[in-house]
């Protein structure tokens, strides 16, 4: 498949980035605040502070308070794979970027978003491999691509048990991938088809992802709740256009009923 200088440079930056979310969150910083009631979670997610997440999810909690900008995937895995066992809801203060996004948002059982927060994907582990095979031709680095196939597995796995994660990634497909490229899903009754559209981040309104089933609803900011959870925005998600239309309603439907 060929590509323009211009989306090779975006594939790269998404790649890098994937990858360097990866290498980083080990050494990232993190704050866990607990009560009778809920959790809150700020910073981003790293090996040792999801197993620290990971056991007081277990202790049942009613509600996760989130503000995060992603960090390890295999790690943020792990945490949705909990969450979903614990049927905990998720309420996301100031902004979930990244691997929050793409696994503890649809891994929750209700999805509420307080104020002007923002959600952010910039691809998940499967698009990060695709882009990387895609640009890379004939020098693959195995540990690198060995790196991305397991994460990519992983992520298969968490889909079969939380469909929405699988909704999330063709989204993403669409919005970052190329306009010769075509994507497909079910969803609703329905079959879409659909083509890249060539972005290198997806950055949803809440209509658009209550439209989508993802977000259950946006309230309020209301600090009483976690007060060590002040809201703020992420700087570069400020800067950052946001999406008003789902990249869904460019692609060809057919009922499937």
């Amino acid at each position: 498949m060929k590509y323009s200088m211009k989306h090779v440079n975006q594939l790269l930056k998404l790649v890098v980035f994937f990858l360097s979310m990866v290498a980083s969150a080990s050494a990232c910083e993190s704050k866990i605040i607990e009560n009778s009631i809920q959790i809150g979670f700020i910073g981003c997610i790293s090996r040792e502070s999801a197993d620290i997440l990971i056991e007081a999810i277990r202790r049942s909690p009613r509600d996760l308070v989130v503000q995060s900008e992603g960090g390890d995937v295999e790690a943020a895995l792990r945490v949705a794979n909990e969450l979903h066992q614990k049927n905990l809801s998720i309420i996301i203060r100031g902004y979930c970027h990244s691997s929050c996004a793409n696994y503890l948002i649809p891994a929750a059982k209700i999805v509420t978003i307080e104020g002007d927060s923002t959600i952010v994907y910039h691809g998940d582990a499967r698009t990060s491999l695709t882009a990387f095979m895609d640009i890379s031709g004939n020098y693959v680095d195995p540990m690198l691509l060995s790196k991305l196939r397991e994460l990519t597995e992983a992520e298969k796995r968490l889909e079969e048990i939380i469909p929405k994660v699988a909704l999330i990634h063709f989204l993403q497909s669409i919005s970052i991938g190329q306009p010769n490229q075509k994507f497909s899903i079910k969803f609703d009754g329905y079959l879409y088809t659909c083509k890249g559209l060539g972005q290198l981040l997806w950055s949803p309104s809440m209509q658009v992802m209550r439209k989508l089933k993802i977000v259950d609803r946006v309230v309020p900011v209301n600090e009483v709740m976690i007060p060590e959870i002040r809201f703020r925005q992420f700087n570069v998600a400020v800067s950052m256009p946001i999406h008003g239309n789902s990249p869904m309603e460019l692609c060809e439907k057919l009922s499937t009923e």
